[in-house]
């Protein structure tokens, strides 16, 4: 399995019980099953992920050996303490049915969330972030859509915590063992 694989069902399993989740579920369950919603899921989710993945490869460019690796380990534990942090579940309320409204509620929950974390590191850890960007998007997408399809999925997000929890010990697992690489690499 290569790198944008991994990343994609990585990105896929760190949406799973996250807020934006519970955003669409809350937005699925209030309003009619519009395909507008659908579209802003997809929109926002290639958005965010191809702005972290290309930001980590930027930045990871400027770096060579430890201080790379320690920027990969960074995104690494800024996706752990994501996935750490608990999203309570509060019902979804839009009062103005705004297509900006919901846009920028997506975009902002998305921004920093544990997949955009995860599409970092990958961006950071890889020369060529193209695939690592498409599976980011489709792995987070496709979890967004499965609460688009199904609201009551936003319900059982805390049935979801010891998976966000799990996941979070292997990134932290993860970058521990990019710094160990990074060190004895010489860098």
């Amino acid at each position: 399995m290569d790198l944008p694989m991994i990343i994609m069902f990585a990105c896929f399993l760190a949406a799973l019980g996250g807020g934006a989740q519970q955003i669409v579920a809350g937005l699925a369950g209030t309003l009619p099953k519009s395909p507008i919603l659908a579209n802003l899921v997809v929109l926002t989710s290639a958005l965010t992920a191809f702005a972290m993945v290309y930001l980590g490869s930027w930045l990871s460019g400027q770096f060579i050996g430890l201080q790379r690796a320690l920027l990969v380990a960074g995104g690494s534990l800024f996706a752990a303490i994501a996935l750490f942090r608990s999203e309570p579940i509060a019902s979804m309320r839009e009062p103005t049915r705004s297509i900006g409204a919901i846009f920028l509620a997506l975009t902002g929950k998305q921004a920093l969330d544990a997949p955009r974390w995860l599409a970092f590191t990958g961006g950071a850890a890889i020369a060529e972030p193209l695939g690592i960007a498409l599976g980011a998007t489709f792995g987070s997408a496709m979890a967004l859509l499965s609460a688009w399809i199904a609201p009551e999925m936003g319900r059982h997000s805390s049935k979801l915590r010891l998976l966000r929890i799990g996941l979070a010990m292997l990134a932290l697992s993860v970058a521990a063992f990019v710094v160990w690489i990074g060190a004895t690499a010489g860098g």
